[in-house]
Protein backbone atom coordinates (compact mmCIF):
# COMPACT_ATOMS: atom_id res chain seq x y z
CA UNK A 1 0.00 0.00 0.00
CA UNK A 2 1.32 3.04 -0.75
CA UNK A 3 1.26 5.83 1.94
CA UNK A 4 1.26 10.08 1.42
CA UNK A 5 1.02 12.00 4.41
CA UNK A 6 0.73 15.52 4.89
CA UNK A 7 1.09 18.12 7.71
CA UNK A 8 -1.56 20.50 8.98
CA UNK A 9 -1.35 23.36 11.37
CA UNK A 10 -3.42 25.20 13.06
CA UNK A 11 -2.63 27.50 15.56
CA UNK A 12 -3.12 26.36 18.98
CA UNK A 13 -5.19 28.71 20.19
CA UNK A 14 -7.83 27.89 17.60
CA UNK A 15 -7.41 24.45 17.97
CA UNK A 16 -7.71 24.30 21.56
CA UNK A 17 -11.05 26.30 20.75
CA UNK A 18 -12.50 24.46 18.57
CA UNK A 19 -11.33 20.91 20.73
CA UNK A 20 -13.64 22.67 23.64
CA UNK A 21 -16.27 22.84 21.05
CA UNK A 22 -16.70 19.58 19.66
CA UNK A 23 -16.12 18.33 23.38
CA UNK A 24 -19.04 20.24 24.54
CA UNK A 25 -22.70 19.50 24.66
CA UNK A 26 -26.04 21.56 24.07
CA UNK A 27 -23.92 24.22 22.33
CA UNK A 28 -26.13 27.60 21.66
CA UNK A 29 -26.37 27.84 17.81
CA UNK A 30 -28.28 30.93 17.55
CA UNK A 31 -25.67 32.76 20.51
CA UNK A 32 -22.66 31.61 17.96
CA UNK A 33 -24.19 31.85 15.01
CA UNK A 34 -24.27 28.71 13.54
CA UNK A 35 -26.46 27.22 11.08
CA UNK A 36 -28.22 23.72 11.25
CA UNK A 37 -26.14 20.82 9.05
CA UNK A 38 -23.79 23.04 7.46
CA UNK A 39 -19.80 22.96 7.44
CA UNK A 40 -18.05 25.67 9.91
CA UNK A 41 -14.87 25.50 9.64
CA UNK A 42 -12.94 23.72 7.07
CA UNK A 43 -9.44 23.40 6.36
CA UNK A 44 -7.57 21.71 3.29
CA UNK A 45 -4.14 19.85 2.51
CA UNK A 46 -2.73 18.81 -0.66
CA UNK A 47 -1.23 15.76 -2.02
CA UNK A 48 1.83 15.04 -4.29
CA UNK A 49 -0.72 12.87 -5.91
CA UNK A 50 -2.75 16.15 -6.86
CA UNK A 51 -5.76 14.68 -4.60
CA UNK A 52 -6.89 17.23 -1.67
CA UNK A 53 -8.47 16.25 1.61
CA UNK A 54 -10.51 18.68 3.80
CA UNK A 55 -10.91 18.76 7.62
CA UNK A 56 -14.17 19.96 8.01
CA UNK A 57 -16.28 20.91 10.96
CA UNK A 58 -19.44 20.44 10.84
CA UNK A 59 -23.24 21.36 12.51
CA UNK A 60 -26.04 19.20 13.25
CA UNK A 61 -29.77 20.12 13.86
CA UNK A 62 -30.14 22.90 16.73
CA UNK A 63 -31.79 20.40 18.86
CA UNK A 64 -28.78 18.30 19.13
CA UNK A 65 -26.58 21.35 20.24
CA UNK A 66 -23.33 19.50 18.57
CA UNK A 67 -20.84 19.83 16.27
CA UNK A 68 -18.61 16.94 14.43
CA UNK A 69 -15.83 16.81 12.44
CA UNK A 70 -14.58 14.96 9.50
CA UNK A 71 -11.75 14.40 6.95
CA UNK A 72 -12.89 13.97 3.17
CA UNK A 73 -11.12 13.19 0.28
CA UNK A 74 -10.93 14.72 -3.49
CA UNK A 75 -9.69 13.93 -6.40
CA UNK A 76 -7.98 16.52 -8.92
CA UNK A 77 -11.05 17.21 -10.26
CA UNK A 78 -12.74 18.06 -7.10
CA UNK A 79 -14.99 15.17 -6.61
CA UNK A 80 -15.43 13.14 -3.99
CA UNK A 81 -13.46 10.02 -2.52
CA UNK A 82 -13.92 9.23 0.45
CA UNK A 83 -14.26 10.24 3.64
CA UNK A 84 -13.74 8.96 7.46
CA UNK A 85 -16.30 8.42 10.04
CA UNK A 86 -17.10 11.37 11.78
CA UNK A 87 -15.57 12.12 15.08
CA UNK A 88 -16.96 14.29 17.77
CA UNK A 89 -13.44 14.49 20.14
CA UNK A 90 -11.00 16.55 18.77
CA UNK A 91 -8.97 17.86 15.32
CA UNK A 92 -5.70 17.04 16.36
CA UNK A 93 -4.14 13.96 15.72
CA UNK A 94 -3.84 11.84 12.88
CA UNK A 95 -6.90 11.61 10.08
CA UNK A 96 -6.42 8.37 8.08
CA UNK A 97 -8.16 8.02 4.15
CA UNK A 98 -7.89 5.02 1.87
CA UNK A 99 -8.86 5.25 -1.59
CA UNK A 100 -7.71 2.13 -3.93
CA UNK A 101 -4.26 1.01 -2.80
CA UNK A 102 -3.54 4.49 -1.48
CA UNK A 103 -3.57 5.59 2.43
CA UNK A 104 -3.99 9.13 2.94
CA UNK A 105 -2.65 10.70 6.36
CA UNK A 106 -3.18 14.13 7.72
CA UNK A 107 -1.43 14.96 10.62
CA UNK A 108 -2.85 17.55 12.40
CA UNK A 109 -0.99 19.69 15.36
CA UNK A 110 -1.02 22.90 16.76
CA UNK A 111 1.47 25.71 16.51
Amino acid sequence: MKELTQILKIRKDILMNWNDKLRSEGLDYDYLDYPEYATIACWTVKFPDGCEADLKVNTNSREDGDIWCEAVLFNENGCELTCTDACSEELDGEWYLYCGDTQYTIFVMGE
